[in-house]
């Protein structure tokens, strides 16, 4: 979105471009035509906030990490801005935020929140998301879908990767500090040396 965004406003800069030099070719050949002035300098059209599209696009990028109840009163009315602008963007959002609220670990602390409800609650998300038009939540369906037992079981267990994740990041720094190996069993010596 922001690409297409800032392609209009360069494509803007350039009609502007093209008026104001005949609006200049114009003013040589007949002094006395009363045309109405281009200013040299292009101005992209802003927001009520003041700030461009592409800005707006940019400016909201963190905001959109957040729940609408974390928002305070200015990011609330860039959000309004953004919605009003890109209505597909806030269908997203809102998709989005349908599986961030299942996700909650309010919902796993629930004594009736169990394996089989969350499994069935994960279904009707996926359900509800089959026919977007958004392809980027299509994607997103898909992938939750491939990965569906392995999201699941995190109700059943509350645990994560994250551990494993760790080590293996520790492990890979710890080869790119020896810039490789080649003696395996010496790096083996050392990752059990080291404290992962």
């Amino acid at each position: 979105m922001k690409q297409e965004e800032l392609k209009n406003q360069r494509l803007e800069q350039t009609l502007h471009k093209l008026n104001y030099q005949q609006f200049i070719e114009n003013k040589k050949e007949d002094s006395q035509q009363n045309n109405p002035k281009i200013p040299k300098t292009f101005y992209p059209k802003r927001l009520k906030n003041g700030e461009t599209k592409a800005e707006l696009l940019t400016r909201s990028k963190y905001l959109l990490y957040k729940m609408p109840q974390s928002w305070n009163p200015y990011q609330a009315y860039r959000a309004e801005l953004l919605f009003e602008q890109f209505p597909q963007l806030e269908q997203a959002y809102k998709q989005i935020n349908i599986f961030r609220k299942w996700y909650e670990p309010n919902n796993i602390l629930n004594e009736t929140w169990s394996f089989l409800t969350s499994e069935t609650a994960l279904l009707d998300l996926l359900d509800k998301t089959e026919n977007s038009s958004i392809t980027e939540i299509q994607n997103f369906r898909n992938t939750v879908q491939n990965h569906e037992q392995f999201i699941v079981i995190y109700h059943l267990k509350y645990i994560t990767n994250a551990m494993a994740e760790s080590v293996n990041a520790k492990i890979k720094l710890a080869t790119r500090s020896n810039k490789g190996t080649r003696d395996m069993d010496f790096f083996h010596f050392r990752l059990n040396q080291s404290r992962l």
